[in-house]
């Protein structure tokens, strides 16, 4: 693909000054074209959902579950650590997810909210758990609370 001879500059953009094209220019891209040509880095497919109990046995693997906020627990490390584990259920059964310097998520975490969860199962202590867990409500866009 080539670039057109005379490619629009970023600034013709609304919301778009100085400092932003600045920050453009950073990461080379100085006019539309190099904007819209702009390539991701790395794309993620989201997995099918799961049943919490296929989730459960799925170690080490990515999934995706559904379900109810049945409980959650906040646990302070220090003055900037926090850990919150949250336990999710669906009919088949119950799954925690943990998140790490993610205090806030308490909010987003409340018991009884639905939520979506994507995470790499791993087993803990108290059994499987979800690890670098990104939530969502269902039914919003595809993108995560974070």
């Amino acid at each position: 693909m080539s670039e057109p001879a005379a490619a629009p500059e970023l600034s013709v953009l609304p919301g778009v000054g100085p400092k932003r094209v600045e920050l453009f220019e950073r990461y080379g891209i100085r006019t539309l074209f190099d904007l819209v040509a702009l390539v991701p880095r790395e794309l993620e497919e989201m997995p099918h959902a799961l049943p919490i109990v296929a989730a459960r046995a799925a170690r080490g693997e990515l999934v995706r579950v559904a379900g109810e906020v049945s409980s959650f627990r906040l646990f302070r490390q220090g003055p900037r650590r926090s850990s919150l584990r949250a336990t999710i259920v669906d009919a088949t059964g119950q799954l925690d997810a943990l998140f790490f310097n993610q205090p806030w998520l308490r909010d987003v975490l409340a018991k009884g909210r639905a939520v979506e969860l994507v995470g790499q199962v791993v087993t803990t202590s108290s059994g499987p758990a979800l690890r670098r867990s990104r939530c969502r409500r269902p039914g919003t866009s595809s993108r995560s609370i974070r």
